[in-house]
């Protein structure tokens, strides 16, 4: 694999072509943006230690983060100026994708996009590429904390630096994928930890008061005050105040049982009740969450959740808060890995998250979705099968889109044609006794009331050979298969609307 290599003032990118660095009429600008102070004593901690040291950070992190990882990122390419597309499987950017370095894995390379991201708010990929004036054929991964960017009075990055290696090394804009949202420093981003000083100065300041308590015993601090009548000398002072030091530095040998002489102890601290402490680590933890758009039942925070929202709260998930963020992945991939190379262009490439998996829904309601999209002309029976990862079916016919009519029909044949206002044919009215079309209508009438109160209890609403047998014996010589066609239309046509199946009804 190529690496980074300087020497002098010339820098020598991945794909080794040489250039002059252009020294800008204004000084260099960096940016540090890796620390956060903690406390009142200047006590500084990075954010890849508050990743690792604050809870409620790491939980955020990690949802989203793993969550992320999960996702398929696919190769397409567009066919159409619609935006008609197809996915594509043999490529080098797939061959990219799914081997971005030695040993490296699809996840991998999210998880090297995204975590820094999170963490840091920015994410740096170096391109490997074999030859000069190739596209790349790996990426190289940049640790967000060795690099320096090295910026223009307006935030543009002209080259970056890295120290990873343990001697300075130099990438052009051209050379790198650089993540970052808008955040008013230019190029760069802004890590969301630093807009959460103050929540976890506060966190901090928290988890330091309750360690202190329970190490002391939980016993807060105070003066005990003597009687007027009593006076200790010196070697009794001493001795008391030795037993208070030993009970507050975690002594249990220390028992104010023990004092005589009348003495009072005077409490100085508030409790953790008085300090509110409980529910200023709830509202800590929430601003959190609210910091990086993730709604709280999410990551387990369930005070306020109801049954409503946990249930949909998948759907948030990739949604409203991973949105953005696969948004900013994806279109920064293919505005800085696919377009910059002309080869790749051309072909009118570009990748995407596929949320087909964890999009789906329970088998009754993935079963409907593809019962609408068949009856429909949206997909075929056998794609719908496909689905349901089920065996496809010989018969041509399951390869054909079909369209509601008076009954389902393939696309590109003529439908039967029903009598205006879709009713039954004349031939179905003549029962055999000169009385007309009563006891036919009445059947169509009672199946189509029964499959609307079956319709509004989720049960199947048809039952094709209950009707043909009722109207075989209300009717003998009534056709009953062109009618028990026809009934069956309706109710598809309805979708499962009980209003619509009696509005049809209604019609007859």
């Amino acid at each position: 694999m190529a690496t980074l290599v300087t020497f002098g003032d010339r820098l020598i990118t991945l794909g080794d072509r040489e250039s002059w660095l252009k020294r800008p009429s204004v000084p260099f600008a960096t940016y540090n943006q890796g620390h956060l102070a903690l406390g009142g004593d200047g006590r500084t901690i990075s954010y890849l230690k508050l990743y690792e040291t604050q809870p409620w950070v790491g939980v955020v992190v990690n949802k989203l983060n793993r969550q992320i990882i999960r996702l398929p990122l696919r190769l397409y390419r567009e066919v159409t100026d619609d935006g008609e597309c197809e996915p594509v499987y043999q490529h080098p950017i797939v061959d990219l994708l799914r081997k971005p370095w030695r040993r490296a894995s699809p996840a991998s390379l999210k998880q090297k996009m995204s975590f820094p991201a999170l963490v840091h708010g920015n994410g740096l990929l170096a391109k490997v590429r074999e030859e000069p004036n190739v596209p790349p054929s790996g990426f190289l991964p940049l640790d967000w904390r060795y690099v320096t960017p090295w910026c223009f009075d307006d935030g543009e990055v002209f080259f970056w630096e890295t120290t990873q290696n343990g001697r300075p090394q130099y990438v052009a804009p051209e050379d790198v994928v650089h993540l970052a949202f808008e955040a008013g420093n230019g190029d760069l981003g802004l890590s969301p930890l630093k807009q959460l000083g103050t929540t976890l100065r506060t966190e901090d300041n928290a988890q330091r008061y309750q360690s202190a308590s329970f190490e002391n015993g939980a016993r807060p601090s105070g003066a005990l005050v003597l009687p007027s009548d009593v006076d200790l000398d010196e070697s009794e002072r001493q001795e008391l105040r030795e037993e208070i030091r030993a009970a507050h530095t975690g002594d249990r040998q220390f028992n104010l049982a023990l004092l005589s002489g009348g003495m009072d102890w005077k409490p100085f601290s508030h409790t953790a009740v008085e300090a509110e402490l409980i529910e200023q680590r709830k509202l800590n933890r929430e601003e959190v969450a609210a910091v990086y758009d993730v709604d709280p039942p999410m990551i387990g925070i369930l005070d306020h959740a109801t049954y409503s929202n946990v249930s949909e709260m998948h759907k948030m998930l990739y949604g409203a808060t991973l949105g953005p963020w696969l948004a900013l992945f994806a279109d920064t991939l293919n505005a800085q890995v696919i377009d910059p190379e002309p080869r790749w262009a051309d072909e009118r490439l570009f990748v995407a998250f596929d949320l087909t998996e964890v999009l789906k829904s329970n088998t009754p309601e993935e079963i409907d979705a593809i019962s609408k999209a068949i009856g429909t002309g949206v997909m075929t029976p056998n794609e719908g099968r496909g689905r349901l990862r089920m065996r496809r079916v010989a018969e041509s016919a399951a390869d054909q889109l079909y369209m509601p009519t008076n009954n389902m029909t393939p696309l590109g044949q003529a439908p039967e044609q029903a009598e205006p206002g879709g009713e039954y044919p004349a031939a179905s009215i003549d029962n055999g006794n000169g009385n007309g079309a009563d006891p036919v209508k009445a059947n169509l009438l009672r199946v189509m009331e029964r499959a609307a109160k079956r319709m509004s209890s989720g049960l199947d609403p048809w039952d094709r050979d209950r009707f043909v047998r009722e109207l075989a014996q209300d009717v003998p010589n009534a056709p009953s298969e062109p009618l028990a066609d026809l009934v069956e239309g309706w109710i598809t046509q309805a979708s499962g609307d009980p209003a619509e199946c009696r509005r049809l009804a209604r019609r007859i």
